[in-house]
């Protein structure tokens, strides 16, 4: 289930760690004239909802052997980046005092495998969560407070048999206290954003690993957690809809910047079967229940004419059956390649994005996840800088691209066929660059792609024999706002893998778009593999898909060569590559 909160309105956004952007020099100005009349009447009496975002660092205590966490733009740390949820309430008196209670969950990034140091055994903290009373002093739409309460974690200790192969697990909570100080300062409508220092000090916990032959462990977190939160005012009786509905916003709306969001929970689960031939990377014949849960923020704010800036924090939760091996078309496209019992943050997607009008008609561009809502020139250029995913901008179709609202399987949503320069969750860093006319639309971009197969660590250059050979794709896709989905459009996809005399690769791509008036049926077309697609609209459509040569292999998402079946050999029951899932490189 996928749920999008409504627009934002102000020129206030964030990414990243205490990242602020002011609105522009027309819309500031104005803001200083409405000023006085916000601080006579702004109330923060109220429940509210939000989400947080940052950065944490500290010690779990003297030999330890923390694992590193993902920061980064920042060192790694025992907490990396952070991201999580709060909800408050507020209850503002006539001497401009405001006393509060709030409760949140703070929950860490994944690990920073390269820089991991060998050791027996490795400690970290899976999450903090705190229970804490507020007291702040309102002036005007600002409001400075501070902060402290009760707090809470919980850790554990992998017990290592060699560098990546972990033996055994133990974990347990340990409680706290915490204490700190923010701002927070209303935005706009309903929304108001904060700046959060936190100190969290957790009691000494010891870990017998006799067991093992190991010595005892204590773990003593002392934990620093810097935060960018955004709150949604609910009002003073959230139970009430109808009042909620009918109420006015506390700020006036604007268009100069909004946030959406999106949850979704996949539960799977399938019955004992024979297996007599089960290995490593098959799937478990004795049944298994799993589930996936996502929750992504998608913020924007227009910075200047025509330049845009999105981030999208993720915090994904959860393991694919059998984990995501065992078979050819994965039918869970939530599953990442790593799962994680606890959730873990990951900034998904932070790009600019800066069109250049060539003038001439407009067209009207719809509020949405990533899409700022107003108008721009049918004839532009668009350029966009960050890290995205490649199929965010190549490879969309109506019906059969986003696996929480179509279908689920891997080979669907995205073709088992094609190899995508991406990360573990599917995201890469590059440039796009599309030349827009009325009729047609040319696109190119530039990828990097993961020095190892499975591997978080992008670059530009990689490594391994497994990467050549990949030369040509073609394909069909469908962009966000660019018109409506019933016109038909065709389609063409060129990829190609380069490597210089140097040795450096990337991954460069160009689209030639054209959109016929009249014909309702579009095609879709691959150089290798060959593919088509007919598109009507989102009612029907077909996918047609050839496997791709046998002696190209795939570094990133390794997918069914082909769906055919055979007999599958007996000297090599372990691997039989048609029968692995995209998650299954060696």
């Amino acid at each position: 289930m996928s749920c999008h909160c409504r627009t934002l309105t102000r020129a206030l956004a964030a990414a990243g760690l205490g990242m602020i952007v002011l609105a522009c020099p027309a819309t500031a100005a104005d803001m200083a004239l409405k000023a006085p009349a916000y601080k006579a009447v702004y109330d923060w009496t109220g429940f509210y909802l939000g989400g947080h975002f940052g950065y944490g660092g500290g010690s779990l205590g003297p030999g330890t052997n923390p694992l590193p966490e993902l920061g980064v733009f920042f060192p790694h740390s025992v907490t990396g980046l952070i991201g999580g949820y709060q909800a408050g309430y507020n209850r503002q008196l006539s001497n401009h005092v405001v006393l509060g209670v709030e409760a949140d969950a703070s929950f860490t990034s994944p690990l920073d495998a390269p820089r991991l140091v060998p050791a027996p055994f490795n400690s970290t903290i899976d999450y903090v969560g705190t229970l804490r009373g507020r007291i702040g002093y309102a002036h005007g739409i600002w409001m400075p407070y501070l902060t402290g309460g009760f707090a809470w974690g919980h850790t554990h200790i992998n017990i290592n048999d060699d560098p990546t192969t972990i033996a055994s697990r133990v974990g347990d909570y340990q409680t706290g206290w915490t204490a700190g100080a923010g701002i927070e300062f209303a935005v706009s409508g309903n929304w108001s954003a904060k700046v959060e220092y936190e100190y969290v000090d957790l009691s000494r916990r010891m870990y017998d690993l006799s067991d093992f032959g190991l010595p005892a462990v204590n773990v003593d977190p002392r934990i620093h957690l810097a935060k960018f939160g955004m709150n949604y005012r609910l009002g003073d009786t959230p139970w009430d809809a109808g009042a909620a509905a009918n109420g006015k916003p506390a700020l006036p709306e604007s268009d100069v910047w909004n946030v959406h969001a999106q949850t979704t929970f996949l539960p799977q689960t399938y019955p004992s079967f024979r297996s007599p031939y089960a290995g490593t990377d098959s799937l478990p014949g004795r049944g298994q229940t799993q589930a996936t849960w996502t929750t992504t923020a998608f913020l924007g704010v227009r910075l200047w004419q025509g330049g845009e800036f999105y981030f999208d924090p993720e915090l994904a939760q959860g393991f694919g059956l059998g984990g995501t091996l065992g078979l050819a078309g994965f039918p869970n496209g939530e599953a990442q390649k790593a799962g994680a019992e606890y959730p873990k943050i990951r900034p998904q997607r932070y790009y600019l994005k800066q069109t250049f009008g060539l003038g001439g008609e407009q067209e009207d561009v719809a509020d949405g996840p990533n899409q700022l809502p107003g108008k721009r020139d049918i004839d532009r250029v668009t350029l966009i800088v960050g890290r995205f995913a490649v199929g965010d901008f190549f490879d969309n179709n109506s019906y059969a691209h986003d696996s929480r609202a179509d279908f689920m399987n891997w080979a669907m949503w995205a073709s088992a066929a094609y190899d995508f320069p991406a990360d573990l969750p599917g995201f890469t860093r590059g440039a796009v660059v599309e030349f827009n006319r009325k009729d047609w639309a040319v696109r190119a971009g530039l990828f990097q792609v993961p020095e190892a197969r499975n591997s978080d660590v992008l670059a530009f250059k990689t490594g391994g024999t497994g990467d050549r050979g990949r030369r040509s794709r073609a394909r069909y896709q469908r962009c966000h706002g660019e018109h409506p989905p019933q016109q038909p459009k065709i389609r063409i996809l060129r990829q190609r893998r380069a490597r210089d005399r140097q040795g450096r690769r990337a991954v460069r791509a160009c689209q030639l778009e054209r959109r016929p008036e009249r014909n309702p049926v579009v095609h879709r077309y691959r150089s290798q593999p060959f593919g088509r697609r007919f598109d009507q609209g989102q009612l029907l459509g077909t996918i047609e898909r050839h496997h791709r040569h046998r002696r190209r292999d795939q570094w990133t998402f390794r997918g069914a060569s082909r769906l055919s079946c055979r007999r599958r050999p007996r000297p090599s029951d372990r691997r039989w590559p048609d029968q692995l899932s995209p998650g299954a490189n060696p």
